[in-house]
């Protein structure tokens, strides 16, 4: 983290924003996943209804609107803000067990209100610490120090689910010391000044040297971010989660190692991809330029999805998993990057927003598809539906019909696993024409920020003395009368 940081000639507001995405993401990654446990207990109709109704449904239109709203408002922070007090609440509300369906809609719309801010965490740091010109180290501290704190919420999320049980105490005591990071981090945001001027467009006179922007290929960069997050999407759906427990009992594994197996597969999607980012953005970014930092992992990904589709062995397709996570997030989140600069070039057009709403729109479709067919019992779900019930089946059944449902799950790996090795061909061969469109003059990152800055300056200069030029007519008219 210190590495990240270093020689980027932060200044102290922005260390204090760091603090605050900690405390926040801590908390939003625990509320997300103590909701989620909730809704695992609900009956199968009110569990379509949940699914139907989730976070992901509400994020896809908020995502846009809090980054649109906050660019009129020239204004941030009230968001942020908001989200914290929202938190506060959530972890209150959660911190009860046994919602009952309606309060569980109610904690999702609340949710997608308090994390549609998470690309405005980006846009604050981008604005107030690198002036709207360094996208890059904007994007890559931001996402890890977002990633690191909400899967250490996740984490403590699942040591709560597991000690809360056994003690009520310990429950209570997490969501005070929660509840007490969240009022730190909405009084921090007090002492975290805000430069409204840089939470806008850049001025016509800027925009006038740069290329201009186009509708049609922001719509295209959200297609890819569409795409690629379907293909994440399909490789974390239920059928892989559980096509790995299935090859795990072949190993006659207890049921406690076949959980951590699989809570294991979880979060090392999310940790390896931190130091990774780390890596790229300090290294590699120096050496390659981020085009071809993106073909490279493109490539990378289309390997290990190729290799899932035929892996049988669990212990191997975890590892493929970890580089699938890193691929992944670094390409969806250098595309994120270019969201951004192209983010201060389209007034009135909040393109990073539309991008979030495109990757959540992605997850939203898979996770209702699977959870509808699964709840029903239908097809590929018609012995099991989650890691529970599977566990009861192995127990239950002899070894012929285990054998008989892992060929089955291992021929639908296999579809699936295609079918994303084919999306990821489809984004290769629209980003190999379109990629000099989609970067523009961020194709040479150092070039251009430095021609932003050029820009920028010239306008500052321009501005000045067009005020003390009005000062001097002004005091010379006065002098006159």
């Amino acid at each position: 983290m210190v590495f990240l940081c270093s020689k980027e000639k932060l200044q102290k507001n922005s260390y204090l924003w760091i603090i605050q995405i900690v405390l926040f993401w801590i908390a939003a990654g625990y509320a997300g996943n103590q909701l989620k446990d909730q809704i695992n207990f609900l009956d199968s109709k009110s569990f379509i209804v949940i699914t139907i109704f989730s976070t992901s449904l509400f994020l896809i239109f908020l995502k846009p609107l809090a980054t649109f709203v906050t660019g009129i408002w020239k204004n941030r922070k009230i968001w942020i803000q908001a989200s914290n007090g929202i938190m506060i609440l959530l972890v209150i509300l959660l911190s009860l067990t046994n919602l009952p369906l309606w309060a569980l809609i109610i904690t999702s719309i609340l949710l997608s209100l308090s994390i549609a801010s998470s690309t405005l965490f980006y846009l604050f740091l981008n604005e107030q610490s690198f002036y709207r010109i360094y996208v890059l180290p904007s994007v890559w501290i931001t996402f890890v120090f977002m990633t690191f704190s909400s899967t250490f919420g996740i984490y403590l999320s699942n040591l709560n689910i597991v000690i809360g049980q056994k003690a009520l105490s310990s429950n209570l005591t997490l969501s005070i010391i929660l509840i007490l990071m969240l009022a730190s981090s909405m009084a921090l945001s007090f002492f975290t000044k805000e430069n409204k001027n840089m939470v806008q467009v850049f001025d016509q006179e800027i925009l006038e040297h740069l290329p201009k922007k186009n509708n049609k290929l922001f719509l295209l960069i959200y297609l890819l971010g569409f795409l690629l997050a379907l293909t994440s999407a399909i490789n974390n759906s239920l059928v892989i989660k559980l096509f790995i427990a299935l090859n795990l009992t072949k190993f006659n594994l207890s049921d406690e190692s076949i959980y951590l197996w699989m809570r294991i597969n979880d979060f090392i999607y999310l940790i390896p991809t931190i130091f990774a980012s780390i890596i790229s953005y300090k290294i590699l970014t120096k050496i390659f330029e981020q085009k071809y930092l993106i073909f490279i992992n493109l490539f990378v990904l289309f390997g290990v999805y190729t290799a899932m589709a035929f892996v049988q062995n669990p212990f191997v397709f975890i590892v493929l998993n970890l580089i699938a996570g890193i691929s992944f997030n670094q390409i969806i989140y250098s595309l994120f990057s270019v969201c951004m600069f192209w983010n201060y070039r389209a007034r009135k057009n909040p393109v990073t927003g539309f991008y979030g709403s495109a990757m959540i729109g992605a997850y939203f479709l898979v996770e209702v598809s699977q959870n509808i067919i699964s709840e029903l019992n239908l097809g590929i779900f018609k012995d099991f539906s989650n890691l529970k019930e599977l566990l009861e089946f192995r127990n239950s059944f002899d070894t012929s019909a285990m054998n008989n449902t892992l060929a089955v799950f291992d021929d639908a790996t296999t579809i699936i696993m295609s079918i994303a090795c084919i999306i990821v061909l489809t984004f290769i061969l629209i980003f190999y024409f379109m990629s000099n469109k989609i970067f523009a003059d961020y194709v040479k990152y150092k070039m251009a920020t430095q021609n932003l800055k050029v820009l920028i300056k010239k306008r500052v200069i321009a501005k000045t003395k067009t005020k003390f030029d009005v000062e001097s007519s002004i005091e010379e008219v006065q002098e006159n009368v």
